[in-house]
């Protein structure tokens, strides 16, 4: 995943995609699409989209029922 460079991250976006990559290491997955939102309505162009897409993948996945079709 690419990143910008750090001049053209606000602080308060940098704080929110390091605590939305913290709980999606911990797989607190609506911890870190919170954060990933916030981080989006603060810069539409952020990395957080990419994050967010893929939090939101692995929500989807796990919340289908095809385990107990």
């Amino acid at each position: 995943m690419m990143e910008r460079d750090d001049t053209t991250i606000s602080p308060e976006e940098r704080a929110l995609l390091e605590e939305g990559r913290e709980a999606y290491r911990r797989q607190d997955w609506q911890g870190a699409i919170n954060a990933f939102s916030q981080a989006l309505r603060l810069n539409p162009d952020s990395e957080a989209e990419q994050w967010l897409q893929m939090t939101r993948a692995i929500v989807e996945f796990h919340d289908k029922e095809i385990y107990n079709p």
